[in-house]
């Protein structure tokens, strides 16, 4: 889960099992013109990257 303050920009990934958080790492943080655009795997490595 991807969450993101709406007043600082600060995100952060949220890995999930179910409805408990197993693991969460911070990510930088980008300005608030900046919105997400999509997700696709653009390495071919089975998982979802972030477009902005």
């Amino acid at each position: 889960m991807l969450m993101r303050n709406q007043t600082t920009g600060a995100q952060e990934i949220r890995f999930m099992r179910g409805s408990e958080v197993i693991q969460t790492n911070g990510l930088l943080a980008v300005g608030m013109n900046y919105q997400v655009a999509g997700l696709v795997d653009l390495d071919g490595d089975r998982k979802a990257d972030i477009v902005w």
